[in-house]
C-alpha cells in the first residue's frame, strides 16, 4: 500500500464514517475484478474516490514519460495528460472472423499531444468510465507505433491499464436530466436521462451490444447497451420507459449514440410515459445527429436495386420521395427497409420514424433510414 493509496482510503473514510477499512477493500478489489485486470489498486481506488467523495481528487504527479519524447518501437510505456477528445467506440470484423473493438483518444501533456489507440477490453473499459474531454488520466503498459500519416501512436492492449486521475461529475450522482434535443451540444457524461424504447436488437455477437431506437418529445436516438445492461434493456422490453444514468454521449459519421456500459444503471422509470416527438416539417429539417420522424404523401417511387457501398458491402436500396404543406424530400429505403417501397403507391400518406438527414445528389438533403427505423402507412 503506497502512500497515494493510503491517502485516498483515508479520505473516503472520513468522508464516509458508515464505511469500514475492510469494507472499502473489498470495494476496491470488486472494481478491480470489474475492469477484468484493466485497473491497478491506485486506478481503483480512484475511481471509488471519485463516487464516494464530496470534494475533488487531488491530481498527482507522476514520473511517466512526456509525450513529446515518445518513438515508435516502445514496448513498455506510460504516460499521463489531459482528454482533449474522445472517439466513438467502434467495432471491425477480423481476419479470423472474430469481432474486434477500437476506440480512439487525444491526450495531452503540455509537451505535446498524442493519439492513444485502444483495443478490445480496454476501448471498452474506457468507454464506460464517463470520461470527458478535460480529464486527466494515466495509462500504463502501453507500446508505440507509427500511424496514420506516421505519426507516432500510443496503443493499450492486453497489458495494459487505466488510471482516471480527475473527471467529471461521479457516475451515480446525476447532476441534471437530459434531453435528446439536448446531448448533441454536451457530447460526454450523461448523468440521467428518461426514454421510451420503441425498439430493440439484440447483438449480432455475444459480446456485440443490444441497440435500441429509443426517444423522449425532443428527439429519437441510437442507444447501446453494453454487458449486463442489455439484458436489463430487453426485460424491461419494448414501448417501456427507462431511466438511464451514467451514460456517455458520443457522435461518430455525423450521428449520435447513447452508450449504456456497465458502470452505469438502467431502471425501469416510475413516471408519466414519455410522448414520442411530433413528425418534423419537411421544409424546416437541417443537418444535425440526430435522428427524426417525417411524415407525408408518396410522390415518386422506385423499385428496389442492389447496389456496392463505399465500405463495399452489397446492399439493397429503393427510393421514396413525401411530401407535406412545407416541402419534399427523397428517403433511402435501405436493406429490410427497402421491401417497404414495394408495398406503398402514389398518393398513400407513410411515416419513417428515426431516419438521419444527410446531403445526397446535387447536395440536396435527403432522408436515410438505419437499421432501427420503423416504416408504417399511415
Amino acid at each position: 500500500m503506497n502512500d497515494q493509496f493510503r491517502d485516498l482510503l483515508n479520505l473516503i473514510l472520513s468522508q464516509n464514517p458508515n464505511i469500514q477499512p475492510q469494507e472499502l477493500l473489498t470495494l476496491v478489489e470488486k472494481k478491480k475484478q470489474e475492469s477484468h485486470g484493466l485497473l491497478s489498486d491506485e486506478g481503483a481506488i480512484r475511481l471509488l474516490a471519485q463516487q464516494l467523495s464530496t470534494v475533488s481528487i487531488p491530481v498527482v504527479g507522476v514520473g511517466d514519460q512526456r509525450i513529446a519524447s515518445l518513438q515508435a518501437g516502445l514496448m513498455d510505456a506510460s504516460i499521463g495528460g489531459e482528454v482533449v477528445s474522445i472517439g466513438e467506440l467502434s467495432e471491425f470484423n477480423r481476419q479470423d472472423g472474430s469481432v474486434g473493438r477500437v476506440l480512439r483518444v487525444r491526450l495531452e501533456d503540455g509537451s505535446g499531444r498524442v493519439s492513444c489507440v485502444m483495443w478490445d477490453d480496454v476501448g471498452v473499459f474506457f468507454a464506460q468510465q464517463g470520461v470527458s474531454t478535460g480529464s486527466r488520466v494515466r495509462f500504463e503498459h502501453g507500446y508505440t507505433k507509427y500511424g496514420r500519416g506516421g505519426e507516432t501512436e500510443f496503443h493499450l492492449g492486453s497489458r495494459s491499464s487505466i488510471q482516471v486521475l480527475h473527471g467529471p461529475t461521479a457516475i451515480g450522482r446525476p447532476t441534471w436530466q437530459a434531453r435528446v434535443a439536448s446531448l448533441p451540444k454536451a457530447l460526454g457524461p450523461v448523468p440521467s436521462i428518461r426514454l421510451r424504447i420503441r425498439k430493440l436488437l439484440k447483438g449480432r455477437t455475444e459480446k456485440g451490444p443490444v441497440q435500441a431506437l429509443c426517444e423522449d418529445d425532443t428527439g429519437l436516438v441510437i442507444v447501446k447497451f453494453w454487458d449486463d445492461t442489455g439484458e436489463v434493456a430487453l426485460a424491461i422490453g419494448e414501448g417501456e420507459n427507462v431511466l438511464v444514468e451514467g451514460a456517455y454521449a458520443a457522435e461518430r459519421n455525423g450521428l449520435l449514440y447513447v452508450n449504456v456500459g456497465r458502470t452505469s444503471r438502467v431502471t425501469r422509470s416510475d413516471q408519466p410515459a414519455t410522448s414520442s416527438p411530433t413528425p418534423a416539417r419537411i421544409g424546416s429539417l437541417n443537418l444535425e445527429p440526430v435522428l427524426r420522424i417525417i411524415c407525408g404523401k408518396v410522390v415518386e417511387r422506385s423499385d428496389a436495386r442492389e447496389i456496392e457501398t463505399r465500405e463495399g458491402r452489397k446492399a439493397r436500396v429503393s427510393n421514396i420521395r413525401i411530401e407535406d404543406s412545407s416541402g419534399r424530400i427523397r428517403v433511402s429505403l435501405w436493406d429490410k427497409h427497402a421491401e417497404f417501397a414495394d408495398s406503398v403507391r402514389l398518393g398513400d400518406l407513410v411515416e419513417v420514424a428515426g431516419v438521419r438527414i444527410r446531403r445526397g445528389f446535387m447536395d440536396e438533403l435527403e432522408a436515410s433510414t438505419v437499421f432501427l427505423s420503423q416504416t408504417v402507412k399511415k
